[in-house]
């Protein structure tokens, strides 16, 4: 026969049960947490790969305006 000690009482079993159901709705939380996390990243990902986009095309157009009008600027100054 197996002694009290290893037997679980009424109580013991509750706590555990208690201690597991409290273990997965931290667990449910935690997945959701990192749901929402996810998709704020996503959406960050997102608007960065929109900057990066707009950023090459506007690398691929040329020169900006404003270097365009600095080079004859200093060529002018070399000239006075």
């Amino acid at each position: 026969m197996a002694s009290p000690v290893d037997e679980p009482s009424a109580g013991t079993a509750k706590n555990a049960a208690d201690s597991l159901a409290e273990a997965f709705a931290e667990l449910a939380k935690g997945e959701q947490t990192a749901h929402l996390l996810e998709a704020n990243l996503s959406k960050i990902e997102d608007k960065l790969d929109s900057i990066l986009a707009a950023l090459d095309a506007r690398a691929q157009e040329g020169p900006a305006r404003g270097e365009e009008e600095q080079k004859p600027q200093a060529a002018g100054a070399k000239h006075e």
